[in-house]
């Protein structure tokens, strides 16, 4: 029960418009979706249908936000529109859902899944709501992310050695556990959250070699890193 208690805010995500700042934090008891510092939904979906579980992600026009919402039934896709209003998707094909990446040319939507006991990288096509699958290998794959040009990276769980992958090529040898990739606006690189010695720092990494460069090193550790 303490974690109803223990104040925590992540996930920050600012719109491509450089306009606003969204993330995820239970100030109101339940995780919910913040934009510039306004509850999204409230207490009672929190009570009635179920908290926010993953990052924000923006649509490019700045005008939408895709989130993951944890339910009792099964996990969905929410998309708010900044304007008012939102729309649940449901795909109860899987069991749970994690890491929602909106593309850059706006038509589809990339998240990763778990689904007989494997998580995979997937697509959402929004057009139609088909999905199609990105991954499909006995690991586990998750946490997507959109260069600006329409690479797909993503982190590799290899019994336990976490690969960062752009495509079907590796990047990274397994030097840290990675998590929550985001690419820089100009493409050219990548920041992870690595666990170094026990501690998650920010780490930058160039997608062409795969060479890293340390940014922080904060006693507590941090999460999700953007530009």
């Amino acid at each position: 029960t303490r974690a109803y208690y223990r104040r925590r805010t992540w996930g920050g995500r600012h719109s491509p418009d450089g306009k606003h700042l969204a993330w995820v934090g239970d100030g109101n008891v339940y995780p919910e979706l913040f934009i510039d510092g306004e509850g999204q939904f409230g207490l009672w979906r929190g009570i009635t249908t179920g908290f926010m579980v993953s990052p924000p992600s923006w649509s490019p026009d700045s005008r939408r936000i895709a989130v993951i919402e944890w339910t009792t039934n099964r996990d969905q896709i929410v998309l708010l529109d900044v304007g008012g209003g939102s729309e649940s998707i449901k795909l109860p094909e899987f069991d749970e859902l994690y890491d929602p990446a909106w593309s850059p040319d706006g038509t589809k939507i990339a998240f990763s899944a778990l689904k007989n006991g494997t998580s995979d990288v997937y697509l959402l096509h929004l057009a139609d709501r088909r999905v199609e699958r990105v991954t499909d290998d006995p690991h586990a794959d998750g946490a997507p992310a959109w260069s600006p040009d329409g690479r797909l990276a993503y982190v590799k769980d290899v019994e336990g050695r976490t690969v960062l992958h752009v495509g079907k090529e590796a990047v990274t040898k397994s030097w840290a556990l990675l998590e929550s990739p985001q690419w820089s606006p100009d493409g050219k690189s990548i920041v992870v959250a690595a666990d170094v010695g026990g501690v998650y720092d920010a780490f930058e990494i160039d997608p062409a070699t795969g060479k890293a460069k340390r940014l922080t090193r904060f006693r507590g550790g941090v999460s999700h890193p953007a530009y």
